[in-house]
């Protein structure tokens, strides 16, 4: 068996768990143009009172420069080649980590423009979740953020969090709310997908989890806190009119969520979400907001489109669109989420 060590130095057998043992922290930083933000993500990580054993950066941009910057960290860079997205990355990543951990360690998944928020941020989250391991509980994940879904809707909703609870069962932590991922439970149901490149990824990945039985659980005091300036808050409604100016993230969204909902709630739900959330909404929209209401409706009937043909991957390159529409910094570097 491949043999790994925990975070006390004890050798740890692949697949085994062990009350007490607490497993290793891999974690991943998926980057795309944004070198400025990389060293204060990296720093945030280093200063852990349980720190992770290895650090990643899986680089969609290949630039010269965040490789530069992960070796000046001591992290582990890994070019992507190309611009696969955060699900192409992941899954790069997800790869990585089950050639050279246990079952029984975690990855820690992080954007390049939200570092840690605290430095027991990352030992409160393992100790929480491998108390409900002991429990017998099959813990797939933790995090301070996610939603369950709506089988029959095929919706998302917020989760309300309810005084004096240490967790609570979701069906998917949200990306940039750093959640950890069991190894055992990456090992069983795969890594993120990569066709679907961007929104929804970690849906998709949440619900395949809970398919197989593991657990996904908020850590409850955390999330109702502010951390460093950021709130955790619920996701927007799915079915709201509001209509911000459009951008390539409505494409993606539109097109994951026709096939996440075809894929987990059947073909009844993924025609309603097609017709309500695809047609109608931004057809209702055009009397509040016309000329944004037009150009969302035209990015979600291509949408449609790709969704129900199978045309997936990347089919809006976001550095072009950004770029069109004004949306890179000076230093040719993507706007923060």
């Amino acid at each position: 068996m491949t043999e790994t060590r925990n975070a006390h130095g004890d050798n740890q057998p692949e697949g085994a768990y062990s009350t007490g043992q607490r497993g290793n922290i891999c974690a991943v930083v998926i980057s795309f143009r944004r070198t400025s933000f990389l060293p204060e993500i990296l720093r945030s990580i280093s200063s852990q009172s349980l720190s992770p054993i290895e650090t990643v950066i899986v680089d969609n941009g290949s630039d010269p420069q965040t490789a530069k910057i992960a070796a000046s960290f001591g992290a582990r860079y890994i070019d992507a080649g190309d611009n696969l997205g955060p699900a192409g990355a992941m899954e790069v990543a997800m790869k990585y980590f089950l050639a050279n951990f246990s079952d029984n360690d975690w990855l820690l998944r992080l954007d390049d423009d939200r570092p840690l928020t605290d430095d027991h941020m990352l030992e409160d989250l393992v100790t929480v979740a491998e108390d409900v391991l002991d429990q017998g509980v099959q813990v797939g994940g933790i995090g301070l953020a996610g939603a369950v879904w709506n089988r029959k809707r095929a919706t998302l909703s917020h989760v309300p969090i309810v005084s004096g609870t240490v967790t609570q069962h979701v069906d998917y932590l949200t990306t940039n709310h750093f959640p950890l991922f069991r190894g055992a439970a990456i090992r069983t149901c795969g890594a993120m997908r990569s066709e679907l490149f961007f929104g929804m990824e970690e849906v998709e990945f949440g619900l395949r989890l809970r398919r197989h039985g593991f657990a996904l659980l908020l850590h409850s005091d955390r999330v109702a806190l502010k951390r460093g300036g950021h709130d955790v808050k619920p996701p927007r409604s799915q079915h709201s009119f509001r209509i911000d100016s459009p951008t390539w993230r409505q494409y993606y969204s539109m097109r994951n969520h026709v096939v996440i909902a075809r894929e987990y709630s059947g073909f009844v739900s993924a025609v309603v979400v097609t017709v309500v959330r695809g047609i109608l909404m931004p057809l209702l929209s055009v009397i509040f907001s016309p000329r944004h209401a037009i150009t969302l409706l035209g990015l979600r009937l291509r949408a449609i489109f790709d969704a129900w043909t199978g045309r997936m991957g990347r089919r809006i390159d976001p550095y072009e669109w950004d770029k069109k529409h004004g949306r890179i910094s000076l230093l040719d570097e993507m706007p923060m989420t």
